[in-house]
């Protein structure tokens, strides 16, 4: 999944295409309606790539475990992203690749996060922001989950930066960074 250390995170239909052109084989989708979601899941799969829909950024649906069956069962996407521990938990029983996301906002959000990743045992966990390179090691250092760091990345540089400090993959909303990586 790792991409080479990039996974396209896409909100437009247009974006979208240019991910369908490139290298990448996965990417997250937010901020889609869930009307454009089965054309893109299908377009995606078409072409052997796969699509993570981050739930509770979803347009037109609950992020709640029957929205994750419709996903998974009806429109058949690859994997979820959510920070709610039904919704990871759900994701898992539907065999799909299960993504939960935390806010690392302060060293209890780190605790609490860590926590949540030994109980839930999500398949990755999803730091945010991407900048808070120094908490990879010790977030590293409690649990064996892969972590991707996502948000607030700037240039090739920060990406750089970030995959150096023990990321396994970033994603990334800006479109000008991923597709001149």
């Amino acid at each position: 999944m790792l991409n080479n250390g990039i996974i396209p995170s896409i909100d437009s239909m247009k974006i979208f295409e240019y991910f369908l052109d490139s290298e990448y084989q996965y990417c997250f989708l937010m901020n889609i309606h869930i009307s454009m979601l089965e054309k893109m899941v299908k377009d995606a799969h078409k072409v052997n790539k796969k699509v993570i829909v981050h739930i509770d950024l979803l347009r037109g649906i609950t992020s709640d475990e029957y929205g994750v069956e419709y996903l998974c069962q009806r429109l058949n996407v690859d994997g979820i992203i959510s920070t709610r521990r039904k919704t990871i938990d759900a994701a898992k029983r539907c065999n799909k690749i299960a993504i939960l996301r935390v806010f690392l906002i302060d060293s209890q959000s780190l605790k609490t996060g860590i926590d949540l990743v030994e109980q839930i045992k999500p398949d990755y966990l999803e730091v945010l922001p991407a900048i808070a390179y120094s908490a990879v090691s010790k977030i590293k250092k409690e649990t064996s989950v892969p972590i991707i760091g996502g948000g607030l990345l700037e240039s090739i540089e920060e990406v750089q930066m970030a995959l150096v400090s023990g990321f396994e993959a970033v994603s990334l909303s800006n479109s000008d960074i991923w597709r001149n990586y």
